[in-house]
């Protein structure tokens, strides 16, 4: 009697660490991504009232574990992305970031450079297994508080890391200017209303914006 429970207990302990086995999907710890911006934002793809001097401010990238790290439609815009939506600076919103980092939220930010409306811009950032979420943002300008967008992105997709994804980009209205038009004057929301995707002219059908203003193509290095 001894011997047949010693023999189960040896097959169950054996059984059960090959369930674990099977469950633990082993990739690479970190990953690297070249993020390219390619914008389509010209006076033939949206001539309604198309600035003389339109362009996109300096992209903002950052890898991430926490959702809505940058910000979230139907969520207030923080004073960093406040401060990106309406005149592209970034200091506010790196700060931002860097709290993220200390918290254990964030991995990595990047910043890329200014272009032209129908410009690209790259950044190389990386992921890890512990931060495989990707976000951005960059003001269209000149506008009153809009920006184009992508938010947590999975670089993990079915335990393996992502090869390449290209998406079209979304456009925000932050939420903290009432200006309707490219050239607005200053008119600052009080209280500020949430993020939200815009659709209205001049960018906007009514319904949405199409052609998109651009895309995102995320590729692994």
């Amino acid at each position: 009697m001894k011997k047949i429970f010693l023999f189960f207990l040896v097959f169950s302990i054996f059984s059960c660490n090959n369930d674990d086995n099977e469950g633990t999907i082993i990739i690479e710890d970190i990953a690297i991504y070249k993020i390219v911006f390619n914008a389509n934002w010209t006076a033939q793809t949206h001539p309604t009232n198309y600035p003389s001097n339109a362009h996109f401010s300096w992209m903002d990238g950052v890898t991430h574990n926490e959702q809505n790290v940058l910000f979230a439609k139907g969520l207030t815009a923080s004073a960093g992305m406040e401060s990106m939506a309406e005149t592209g600076a970034t200091d506010l919103l790196a700060t931002e970031i860097d709290a993220k980092r200390a918290s254990n939220k964030a991995l990595e930010y990047k910043i890329g450079n200014v272009i032209g409306g129908n410009g690209i811009d790259e950044i190389t950032i990386n992921a890890s297994v512990n931060y495989p979420l990707f976000s951005w943002v960059s003001m269209i300008a000149p506008s009153p508080d809009w920006f184009v967008a992508n938010s947590n992105i999975p670089l993990i997709v079915n335990d393996a890391w992502v090869e390449q994804i290209e998406l079209d980009v979304f456009l925000f209205d932050a939420g903290t200017d009432s200006g309707t038009d490219f050239t607005s004057p200053n008119n600052d929301t009080n209280p500020k209303e949430p993020v939200f995707l815009i659709a209205e002219p001049p960018l906007g059908n009514g319904l949405t914006v199409n052609p998109a203003v651009g895309k995102i193509i995320i590729t692994k290095q």
